[in-house]
């Protein structure tokens, strides 16, 4: 009687075992090492131009198209398409600010290196891979305090 009330002891320690190591290692998978997303290009769609470059990721994107660049001001006129349905998102002049200083070193003269730089795009201001970001030319003369504050500019 001892003897199998061992061997059930044992059998459940190493099924308890089993069942912590199995959770252990989903949790692994699942929030420490996740597997990496490779996004799919969506299709040139709608009125998404032939010179325009989607850039997104898992959860979506943008196609962006440089159509102007103002030489010697920092100046961009971009448009925006959304990449669900190649409609029209916005077409405005941007200028690269940088935060807080909201003066951009940087000086983006060729199109492939502005679309080579964005990350993404905030419905509001674009994100670059460098410390600048390209923001409204109309929102940036209205709102230069907001954008000070949003960025906790002192």
């Amino acid at each position: 009687m001892r003897k199998l009330f061992k061997i059930i002891l044992m059998v459940a320690g190493v099924l308890i075992l089993l069942v912590f190591l199995s959770v252990a290692f989903v949790f692994y998978k699942w929030e420490i090492d996740p597997s990496p997303c490779i996004p799919d290009i969506p299709q040139r769609i709608g009125k998404v131009s032939k010179t325009a470059k989607w850039i997104g990721g898992c959860d979506g994107g943008h196609w962006f198209d440089i159509v102007e660049i103002l030489p010697d001001s920092n100046k961009y006129r971009i448009v925006i398409y959304f990449d669900y349905n190649g409609e029209l998102y916005t077409d405005e002049y941007f200028e690269a600010v940088k935060k807080c200083t909201i003066k951009c070193d940087i000086e983006y003269n060729q199109a492939s290196k502005i679309l080579d730089e964005i990350l993404f795009y905030s419905g509001y201001e674009i994100e670059m891979k460098s410390e600048c970001y390209l923001v409204p030319v109309k929102k940036l003369d209205k709102f230069e305090k907001e954008l000070r504050e949003q960025w906790n500019c002192k």
